[in-house]
């Protein structure tokens, strides 16, 4: 669900036209019950599923609970995406790191407000300039003004346009700063769940998810497809 709502916002600014687009899909294949180097009598259980393809990257949800009388740690580093390419050929893949996604998400809000400002500020002047000028000229000015009062509201639809895209992509930077794995530190007794980004591969493979934590290597077998959706607007 958290990333539906990015997807969408992705959608909604699709051109207008009918055309189809490839979706990384993933669905988990059945648990072997036989978490690799994992001790039985370990209280740490871990469980992942896919979350979805938000088109910059494709995310797994990961939940964990610590049913140990220790606190533990987990740490975005400690995960890998295995990635069967090919006879015995392997691709390993590494999280995007959440600070890199931040870090990109807030370059594009600043870039977004500086181009609604220097819009606006251009709308403002030539806009203006416009109306006397058509008044100099000799039009009526009942007229001028009432062809202003349309251009004032094509500027302001424009100006709410940009306003949802700086809150869109304000809402990506909460959810990515308070769902996206970096370091997770899980007291006894407590449970948590995350979520891990990585590069789209767009590829029809076998994958497994590798999970170190605690000296434990917990793997989750997946299939990655890809699915062809066509978008109308």
């Amino acid at each position: 669900m958290k990333q539906l709502l990015y997807l969408l916002i992705v959608l909604a600014f699709l051109p207008s036209c009918s055309r189809k687009i490839l979706i990384q899909d993933a669905h988990q294949l059945e648990d072997r019950g036989d978490h690799r180097n994992n001790n039985p009598m370990n209280d740490i259980d871990i469980k992942t599923s896919y979350a979805g393809d938000a088109f910059d990257f494709i995310t797994f949800q990961v939940d964990i609970v610590n049913n140990s009388e220790q606190t533990i740690t987990l740490d975005v580093n400690d995960i890998a995406l295995m990635i069967d390419v090919g006879g015995d050929r392997r691709r390993q893949a590494r999280p995007v790191f959440k600070n890199d996604i931040l870090r990109s998400l807030e370059k594009e809000a600043v870039l977004v407000e500086q181009e609604r400002k220097s819009e606006m500020a251009r709308n403002v002047i030539f806009g203006g300039a416009n109306v006397v000028t058509a008044i100099l000229v000799g039009n009526n000015p009942a007229d001028v003004i009432f062809n202003g009062s349309i251009a004032t509201t094509d500027v302001m639809d424009r100006n709410r346009q940009y306003m949802n895209v700086g809150a869109s992509i304000g809402e990506q930077i909460y959810y990515h700063e308070e769902y996206s794995l970096d370091r997770a530190v899980i007291s006894p007794g407590r449970d948590a769940s995350f979520d891990v980004h990585f590069e789209r591969t767009l590829l029809v493979a076998r994958a497994e998810m590798e999970i170190y934590c605690e000296g434990h290597t917990y793997d989750f077998d997946y299939q990655l497809d890809v699915r062809e959706e066509k978008v109308r607007r």
